[in-house]
């Protein structure tokens, strides 16, 4: 099966998304003059990214212009620059961030919102847990407790109410 030939358009968006998209699929598809709207344009790019001859044009421009660096390269880069000692600090801590959310560390808000669920079901009975032995040092609040418990036994029918805990 012969090599398929790239449309202008297909063209346009591997010029675009090597250059001035910065490997933005849909800012590519809209530079390379795709229409619609951001779904659409997003559904357009990814499609052709998915396209062999598109990824066969994007692999060759990319060994054919060293200046076009990959994911490696780019890694490598930040990697050096964050251990260089002599840069400037903010260009450091950036290429620090940069390294970090291309290899995905940036998860933690997921991790954190899933422990605040545990540190509130902990500080609610710890709550509770205070509240029931400042009860027990109040012998009216207890008798009124009691009362309010016993209204409810009736109002609701026969229950069993465990006796409280020494």
């Amino acid at each position: 099966m012969a090599a398929r030939r790239l449309t202008e358009k297909q063209r346009r968006f591997v010029e675009a998304y090597m250059g001035e998209a910065k490997g933005n699929a849909t800012e590519a598809a809209r530079i390379a003059g795709y229409r619609g709207n951001r779904n659409t344009l997003h559904s357009v790019g990814e499609e052709n990214l998915r396209k062999p001859a598109i990824l066969k044009a994007i692999i060759e421009r990319r060994e054919a212009d060293p200046l076009v660096a990959d994911r490696q390269a780019l890694q490598v880069f930040w990697t050096h620059t964050m251990n260089d000692s002599e840069e400037n600090m903010r260009n450091r801590l950036r290429a620090s961030e940069l390294l970090a959310k291309a290899n995905g560390d940036f998860i933690e808000k997921r991790i954190v919102q899933y422990h605040q669920r545990e540190n509130d079901d902990a500080k609610k009975i710890d709550y509770e847990r205070k509240f029931l032995q400042e009860l027990v040092k109040h012998p009216d609040l207890m008798d009124a407790l009691d009362a309010v418990l016993e209204k409810v036994a009736e109002d609701e029918g026969p229950k069993t109410i465990p006796p409280p805990r020494p």
